[in-house]
């Protein structure tokens, strides 16, 4: 039984068996278990004041939230005798329907053991994360800041392309052969250890290399704020050090601020 909060999109799960639900408690009457994929807390929280559910059922939220948002709807939800497990997934559409993708869970380990074999077999892949309720939605934020970062990137660099006259099919050869990512958790690793000793790229050589991204004019405000970074570590000494030395003022010192 399905329910959303756009009908027409309920209903095209109608040539697949399902029967749409008018209100979040006709879906959810006499469930053992209810899946939720909705856009934010606010909506989790509705759908769930409507559904009227008893105890002894689980729920199973899929939707990207705030971490704060899911611990205190753990608490509630336990409070009342419901099961809860926060399980965001990362998958496109596409993804879904050929049954690929991930899913990273957090919160009461009995369910989690309960559901494990329908959420793989949704995904094909589950991560487990513990019994931290919240933490399954801050790690979706994470995996989603590094593919919008990445994006952000990505934009500067073909616009960069673009202005050095490099064509696109020169640019896309490039990545085929060399993939920053091989090298990011190694430097992930560094940064959180708080490990910049010269490796193979001090932090004045690409600042150097920054200078000529930007010195022909181009507006790349994500780079221009790395090269602030860069400027602050190199105030303070990190010249000499691994370029990933702008970590230190990011993850050590803004991190707890």
């Amino acid at each position: 039984v399905v329910w959303n909060r756009t009908r027409a999109k309920a209903a095209a799960l109608e040539a697949f068996g399902a029967r749409v639900g008018e209100t979040p408690a006709e879906a959810a009457v006499g469930a053992d278990r209810v899946h939720l994929c909705l856009s934010e807390d606010a909506a989790v929280d509705g759908a769930l004041a409507e559904a009227g559910l008893v105890a002894g059922a689980t729920v199973i939220d899929h939707s990207t939230c705030a971490p704060d948002g899911v611990a205190g709807r753990a608490a509630r939800l336990a409070e009342t005798g419901i099961g809860f497990l926060h399980a965001p997934v990362f998958m496109s559409p596409q993804n879904a329907r050929d049954a690929k993708g991930l899913i990273v869970a957090s919160g009461d380990r009995a369910v989690f053991d309960r559901v494990q074999p329908a959420l793989a077999a949704m995904t094909g892949s589950v991560l487990w994360l513990g019994d931290v309720p919240e933490r399954a939605a801050a790690t979706k934020l994470l995996g989603n800041a590094v593919g919008i970062g990445l994006v952000s990137v990505l934009a500067e660099v073909l616009m960069m392309a673009r202005a050095f006259d490099v064509p696109f099919e020169v640019l896309t050869a490039l990545l085929e052969q060399f993939n920053p990512m091989v090298a990011a958790k190694g430097r992930l690793g560094r940064m959180a250890a708080g490990d910049f000793a010269p490796a193979s790229f001090t932090l004045a050589m690409a600042r150097k290399d920054v200078g000529l991204m930007l010195g022909s004019g181009i507006d790349a405000p994500v780079f221009q704020a790395i090269e602030v970074l860069m400027e602050e570590a190199g105030a303070e000494g990190g010249d000499q050090l691994d370029y990933a030395v702008i970590g230190r003022r990011v993850v050590l010192d803004r991190g707890r601020g």
